[in-house]
């Protein structure tokens, strides 16, 4: 699960929502050498944004909220190995829609650490 707050400003006011995502990613890994580590994925995800407090009148607002199952191909990774058990990882990927006008996507960097 990831949950986010986003706020967009528009002529009219600004947005605001809380976005949540629920995912389920099939995974295809393909190693480079050693090291590095491209991993592709496809993800079956529904998300759901809830308005909260506009600072303008709604209309127009209401095609940014909602909920929506999506298929989202593809995410995308690559991972460097750093030791046996300790990896850095850079992933991309979009999370679809959640109403009629609002796209959401997904940026990370971390370590992993493997046991």
């Amino acid at each position: 699960m990831r949950s986010a707050t986003i706020e967009r400003g528009y002529t009219a006011g600004t947005y605001r929502a809380d976005v949540e995502s629920y995912g389920m990613s099939v995974l295809g890994r393909l190693p480079i050498n050693d090291r590095w580590t491209f991993v592709g994925k496809v993800t079956l995800d529904r998300v759901r944004a809830t308005e909260r407090k506009p600072t303008a009148g709604v209309a127009g607002f209401e095609k940014l909220s909602g909920s929506a199952t999506n298929l989202v191909v593809p995410g995308l990774e690559i991972h460097y190995r750093l030791t046996d058990s300790l990896g850095l990882f850079l992933e991309t990927e979009g999370r679809g829609n959640a109403g009629k006008e609002l796209s959401i996507g997904y940026v990370g960097l971390g370590l992993r650490y493997s046991f």
